[in-house]
């Protein structure tokens, strides 16, 4: 019997399983993003020394500057071990499976509820669509994947109980010490169980009451207890004003720069999905989906980055209200659809094997290693037979990647850590303002090499230093150009 059910299996689930072959695909490119870097940077100080340096050794630019990332201290030690195991190829699979593995939830989600696979693989396609610009090898994604996995396991518990749900708190013990954003679980258990109570649904709220307590004191379970479980909202309070108007992915969704790419409609198109489930389900007074949806909404306009947080959240909550409607589920049918879908299916697997667009221009093709259009080694060894007694300007772009690279052998202006907005505004927010700026910024901290991501947003810095009698373009390869300052290469 083994084997007609299984083969059953396939033939009616061939559309999801199809689906998660794709997203495998999907994310199985070469490394596009500079996070990673200072992860595997800040887990080789920590089994060189046995310790994570408690301020950033990686600058020049500040001394003793402290590091306010330690609440990421997992992150860092479990993707160097990784790297150790199997270099980038190890992180970037890992990567792409943890991603596949949410999307298999989901189908899991689907046919515990028996919703038609087919409208599984809408609201699923629907997801990783908006997320494609942010499939990068980061802590934040356990953020992304963990937050829908709590979701589901709420709407699971809300139709009838679940062991599963007593195991919530093992997620934010490791949450807690990867990204701090586990504030959103807090939140999401405790809008389900602030529901129950005023609608009267009493008789499970003890559980509920006991895994919400448990999964707080989990918080607390890091190296800098009570200050580590409030880091986030700290660390909001005192940057979010600099975080929003200077970084990319802090910026509002609804930004000009953002507002018109597919990432963000589609994010939409979930969202008008989801209020039209609520119509439809008005009868059963879906209060915490009405919740989780307002909650969803402010928090994927509120930043770019995310988009990718409640895309993936949004999927679960629309298999939820759509497995309530009969026209939905399994046994509705919608056979008529299913050959068209599966060549659609067959044409999305084809896509990352033969590279596909995301973000505007940027491209991706399925491969591994880093993406030598951004991250080249052949920057990073021309430096070393360049003297050490001036220092370097670098990209923000290239703030994690350098440190890596040049394992303390020289230091950088500014790297990932985003709790020192006064020298970023001192740095990139004047440099390629002016000649006067940029004098300003060399004899400040005694820049004598610059090294530049060739991108357009870069264009104004490398237009004044190639303007500059006392600036030679050293070295560029087509991702990075290296100026240095003249005096400095008499004796080269």
């Amino acid at each position: 019997m083994a084997g007609p059910d299984i083969s059953q299996f396939l033939k009616s689930n061939l559309a999801p399983l199809l689906f998660l072959v794709a997203v495998f695909l999907i994310c199985t490119f070469p490394i596009q993003e500079g996070d990673i870097f200072i992860y595997l940077a800040m887990g080789r100080e920590f089994f060189r020394t046995s310790q994570f340096p408690q301020t950033d050794i990686f600058i020049h630019s500040l001394q003793n500057h402290p590091w306010h990332i330690l609440h990421e201290w997992g992150a860092f030690a479990l993707s160097y071990m990784i790297y150790v195991v199997g270099g980038y190829t190890a992180l970037i699979l890992i990567k792409a499976s943890a991603v596949t593995f949410l999307f298999a939830a989901g189908f899991w989600f689907s046919r515990v509820l028996s919703l038609n696979s087919l409208v599984f693989v809408l609201f699923a396609g629907l997801a990783i669509k908006a997320s494609l610009f942010r499939l990068f090898e980061r802590s934040s994604l356990y953020t992304d994947i963990v937050s829908a996995i709590i979701l589901a396991l709420i709407l699971l518990e809300n139709r009838r109980p679940s062991r599963f749900f007593k195991f919530i708190p093992l997620l934010f013990l490791v949450w807690v010490n990867i990204h701090p954003g586990f504030p959103i679980g807090l939140f999401l258990l405790g809008v389900f169980i602030l529901v129950n109570f005023l609608t009267g649904n009493l008789v499970p709220i003890k559980n509920h009451l006991k895994t919400l307590a448990l999964s707080t004191l989990a918080c607390l379970a890091n190296p800098r207890g009570i200050y580590g479980a409030l880091f986030p909202f700290d660390f909001f309070n005192s940057n979010g004003d600099f975080l929003a108007a200077n970084i990319y992915e802090f910026m509002s969704t609804l930004n000009p720069l953002f507002r018109t790419r597919w990432e963000v409609y589609t994010l939409i198109i979930q969202y008008l999905i989801c209020l039209g489930l609520l119509i439809a389900n008005k009868k059963s007074k879906p209060w915490f989906e009405v919740i989780v949806l307002v909650f969803f909404v402010y928090l994927g306009l509120a930043h770019f980055r995310s988009v990718t947080t409640a895309a993936f959240s949004m999927m679960i909550l629309n298999i939820g209200l759509a497995s309530h409607l009969e026209i939905f589920r399994r046994q509705a049918g919608l056979i008529w659809a299913s050959p068209f879908l599966v060549a659609l299916l067959f044409m999305l697997i084809k896509i990352p094997l033969s590279g596909y667009t995301y973000g505007g221009d940027l491209t991706r093709k399925m491969g591994f290693g880093l993406d030598q259009r951004i991250f080249t080694s052949e920057s990073v060894q021309a430096f070393e037979a360049l003297p050490t007694t001036a220092n370097v300007f670098n990209s923000f772009s290239l703030g994690c990647y350098l440190p890596w690279m040049w394992d303390g052998k020289r230091k950088v202006v500014y790297d990932c850590n985003d709790d020192a907005p006064e020298l970023y505004m001192d740095t990139y927010g004047k440099v390629a303002l002016s000649q006067d700026h940029l004098s300003y910024v060399v004899n400040k901290y005694n820049i004598g090499f610059f090294i530049i991501s060739l991108t357009p947003s870069e264009l104004p810095l490398i237009y004044l230093l190639h303007d500059r009698p006392e600036w030679k373009l050293h070295f560029h390869d087509g991702a990075t150009a290296l100026f240095v300052r003249k005096d400095l290469l008499k004796d080269y």
